[in-house]
C-alpha cells in the first residue's frame, strides 16, 4: 500500500483537479456478494463479414451486449497520473461500477479515515473533501469539453475506460482492417446535427476494443483510451491495463486492476449522495 502526498496548487480549481485526478487513492468498500444479476442473452457473434466490412446489426447487437453483461464491478487499482509540470503521483485503490453509469471512489491513507469520497450517478458527480469541508459538483456535460479544465481525470472519464460504450445512433460504413485491426468511426445524431462520437480500434480475432478516441461536436478530440493486457474472467474478456489521456490537457492516468470482481451485489445506496452538515457546496 501506498502513501499518498497531495501537493498544494495555486488556485481553488487547480487544487479541486488534483483531488480528482487522485479519484482512485487508497480505496476501501464494503460489498456484500449474494445471488449474480442475471447476464442477458449473448447476440450472434459478429464474425460475419462481407467484402466491405462486417455485419452492422451483428456488431451493435455485440456492443449492446457487452455493455450490459458486467452489471457490477469492484477491484483494487493502482493509478499512476501525471501532467506535464509535475511529476507522476502513484496510488492503490479500489473502485465500484454499478451498470450503466454509477460509479462510488472513497479514498483514505495510512492515517486518514476519508481523503475524500467520489459518486457519479447518472449524468452527474459529487466529489466530497472533508479536510476542508467542501462539495465540488457538476454535470458530465461540463465535463467532457475541453474548456480549461485542470483535470487529471474525471469520473465520467474512467465510466467511459472502464466498460466499452454502445455504439451511437447512425450507421456508419466507416471500417477498414489494417493490421488485425479493424477501425471503426461510431457517429451520432441529435435533430439535424451529425458528428463522429469516438473512433474504436477493435482486433480482429478476439475483438477487444483496444483503443478510443472521443471527439466533441466540433470534431476536437479531448480523450483517448487504451486497453491492455486482456484476460478472461469466467467467460468475460477485461482489460489489465487503462491508459485515459486528455491531450488538451496534457493529463494522463494509467489504470492497473489487480482482484477484479464481476456481478457481485451491491448496495444501490453507495451511489447516493447528500452532503454533509456544514458543507460548502460549489457547481464546477
Amino acid at each position: 500500500m501506498l502513501n499518498t502526498t497531495i501537493s498544494t496548487r495555486t488556485g481553488f480549481f487547480n487544487t479541486f483537479g488534483f483531488c480528482l485526478g487522485a479519484l482512485l487513492l487508497i480505496c476501501t468498500l464494503n460489498a456484500s456478494c449474494a445471488s449474480e444479476p442475471k447476464t442477458p442473452k449473448a447476440p450472434p457473434a459478429p464474425h460475419e463479414f462481407t467484402p466491405q466490412g462486417f455485419s452492422l446489426d451483428h456488431l451493435r447487437a455485440y456492443f449492446d451486449f457487452q455493455h450490459a453483461r458486467i452489471q457490477t464491478l469492484q477491484s483494487d487499482i493502482n493509478i499512476r497520473f501525471a501532467d506535464i509540470d509535475e511529476s507522476a503521483v502513484a496510488s492503490n485503490a479500489v473502485l465500484a461500477y454499478k451498470y450503466p453509469d454509477r460509479l462510488y471512489i472513497r479514498g483514505l491513507s495510512k492515517y486518514i479515515p476519508k481523503v475524500f469520497l467520489l459518486v457519479v450517478r447518472g449524468k452527474r458527480f459529487w466529489l466530497h473533501i472533508p479536510r476542508d469541508n467542501i462539495v465540488v459538483t457538476g454535470n458530465k456535460e461540463k465535463l467532457m469539453r475541453p474548456t480549461h479544465i485542470d483535470l487529471e481525470i474525471n469520473g465520467f472519464d474512467i465510466l467511459t475506460a472502464l466498460i466499452v460504450q454502445p455504439l451511437g445512433n447512425i450507421d456508419s460504413h466507416e471500417k477498414t482492417k489494417q493490421d488485425g485491426m479493424y477501425l471503426i468511426n461510431d457517429y451520432t445524431k441529435e435533430g439535424e446535427m451529425e458528428w463522429r462520437l469516438r473512433s474504436l480500434w477493435m482486433d480482429a480475432g478476439a475483438l477487444d476494443v483496444t483503443r478510443e478516441e472521443h471527439f466533441t461536436r466540433e470534431n476536437i478530440r479531448y480523450l483517448q483510451i487504451e486497453r491492455g493486457g486482456f484476460y478472461e474472467l469466467r467467460g468475460w474478456r477485461l482489460a489489465k491495463f487503462l491508459t485515459i489521456e486528455r491531450p488538451l490537457e496534457q493529463k494522463s492516468a494509467v489504470i492497473t486492476f489487480f482482484d477484479t470482481k464481476i456481478n457481485i451485489a451491491l448496495d444501490d445506496e453507495l451511489f447516493n449522495f447528500t452532503p454533509p452538515p456544514g458543507a460548502k457546496v460549489e457547481e464546477f
